[in-house]
C-alpha cells in the first residue's frame, strides 16, 4: 500500500490514527489527582479534628464515644441521601466528559465545541454562586431539600432532551443550563446534608458523602467511553467526527 505526501507527514499513519482521541491520558490523571486530594484533605482534617478535641478523655471521640458520632450512618435519611449522590454522580459526569466528542459529531468545529465547555463552566459558577447565596436566606431555609431535588431533576431533563441537539444554537442552552443547575447541586450537598445529619456530625458526614461522590466520577467516564466505542463499532463508524 501506497504512502501519500500527507501520511509521510504524520509518520507514515492513517489521518484516522492520528485524530482518533487515545483511552485513558491526563483525564484519568486529573480525576485520579482530585480523588486522591479529597481522601487526604479528609484525613488530616480528621486529624486535626481529634488533636483539637483530645482533652475529652474519650480519645478525641468526645464524651457519647464512636457509636454516636457515627450514629448517622444507619439513618434511612442519610442513607437515602448516599444513594442519590451515588446515583447523581454516575450520571452527571459523563454528560460533561463527552460534551465536545458529541458536539463534533453532530458537525461542530473545534472551537464551537470548546465554546460549549467554556459555557458549561461560566453557568456553573453561576449556579453555584447563586444557589448557596439563596440557601442561606432564613426564608428559603425549610425548601433546601426541595431546591436540590429541583436542580437534579432538571439536570436529568436536560441531560433526557440531548439526544434532540444536534445544532450549535441548541446545544449552547443546554451547557448553560446543564452546568447552572450542576453548580447549583454542588453547592447544596453540605447544606442539604447539614440538615439531615446536623450540625455536629456534619463534618463526619461530608466526609462520607464527599468519598462516595468521587468513586463514581472516577469510573463512569470509563464506562461511557467504552460503551460509546462499542456503539460505534456496531454502526461501523471507524473515521473521527468532522473537523
Amino acid at each position: 500500500m501506497e504512502v501519500t505526501a500527507e501520511e509521510k507527514l504524520r509518520g507514515g499513519r492513517r489521518p484516522e490514527e492520528v485524530t482518533t482521541p487515545t483511552e485513558g491520558g491526563w483525564g484519568w490523571m486529573v480525576v485520579a489527582g482530585c480523588f486522591l486530594a479529597t481522601i487526604c484533605i479528609r484525613a488530616v482534617t480528621r486529624i486535626l479534628e481529634t488533636s483539637g478535641s483530645g482533652g475529652s478523655g474519650s480519645g478525641g471521640l468526645g464524651p457519647a464515644g464512636p457509636g454516636a458520632q457515627y450514629g448517622f450512618l444507619v439513618e434511612a435519611d442519610f442513607l437515602l441521601l448516599c444513594v442519590s449522590f451515588l446515583l447523581l454522580a454516575f450520571g452527571c459526569g459523563p454528560p460533561v466528559v463527552y460534551l465536545v466528542p458529541y458536539a463534533r459529531s453532530a458537525g461542530l468545529g473545534a472551537r464551537r465545541a470548546a465554546l460549549l465547555m467554556s459555557a458549561f463552566g461560566v453557568s456553573g459558577i453561576a449556579g453555584n454562586v447563586t444557589f448557596g447565596w439563596i440557601a442561606d436566606r432564613k426564608c428559603v431555609r425549610r425548601f433546601r431539600l426541595a431546591g436540590y431535588s429541583a436542580a437534579v431533576g432538571a439536570e436529568g431533563l436536560c441531560c433526557a432532551a440531548l439526544h434532540l441537539l444536534r445544532s450549535f444554537p441548541l446545544l449552547l442552552p443546554f451547557a448553560l443550563l446543564y452546568g447552572y443547575f450542576d453548580g447549583a447541586y454542588v453547592a447544596l450537598i453540605p447544606v442539604v446534608t447539614s440538615d439531615i445529619v446536623g450540625s455536629a456530625h456534619l463534618a463526619s458526614a461530608l466526609g462520607v458523602v464527599y468519598f462516595l461522590h468521587a468513586i463514581p466520577y472516577l469510573i463512569s467516564p470509563p464506562i461511557g467511553g467504552r460503551d460509546y466505542q462499542e456503539g460505534s463499532r456496531v454502526k461501523g463508524q471507524v473515521s473521527p467526527p468532522p473537523v
